[in-house]
């Protein structure tokens, strides 16, 4: 029944939704078949998103990189003692990135919820940002490169791949 203002779908049937198509059936993209090909491909992604893009795996990675680098430092001031606790970071950052790339490739496929949750990740890491800068703490590089991203995604050339 096409009354009431909204456009009737295809073959008359109403539409999925208040006037606009239904979302993908996974909208979150939890599709993992062709995870490599999603990692690399950039096509049709804006300059300054796919700077952003890229900066949100290197921040990624820098996080994990950190880690190691706390394990040695952790065992060269504590010896023993507290290496448990650097490996429980180790496997958290190792988590925490698996997050950010994840949320990162949804991001360069023009999900706005993923744009989203990236913006909050880069407020907290620019907030991080000003603690390591305080402490000369080694993290501070990975924290830099998620503020950067995030301000690299809403640029006006970025916006325009979300419309």
């Amino acid at each position: 029944m096409p009354g009431y203002g909204v456009p009737a779908g295809p073959n008359n049937a109403p539409p999925a939704g208040l006037g606009y198509a239904a979302p993908a059936r996974n909208a979150f993209g939890l599709d993992f078949n062709n995870i490599a090909q999603r990692l690399r491909d950039t096509t049709g992604v804006p300059q300054q998103l796919t700077i952003s893009y890229w900066l949100w795996i290197a921040a990624a990675a820098l996080g994990v990189v950190a880690s190691i680098v706390n394990i040695f430092t952790i065992q060269s001031a504590f010896g023993e003692l507290l290496i448990g606790a650097g490996i429980a970071g180790l496997v958290f950052s190792l988590v925490f990135a698996a997050f950010y790339v994840f949320i990162a490739i949804r991001l360069k496929e023009g999900a706005r919820w993923a744009r989203l949750v990236l913006s909050i990740l880069g407020g907290l890491a620019a907030i991080a940002l000003l603690f390591q800068l305080m402490t000369l703490n080694v993290n501070f590089i990975g924290s830099a490169a998620a503020v950067a991203a995030a301000v690299l995604m809403w640029l006006p050339e970025s916006q325009k791949h979300f419309v």
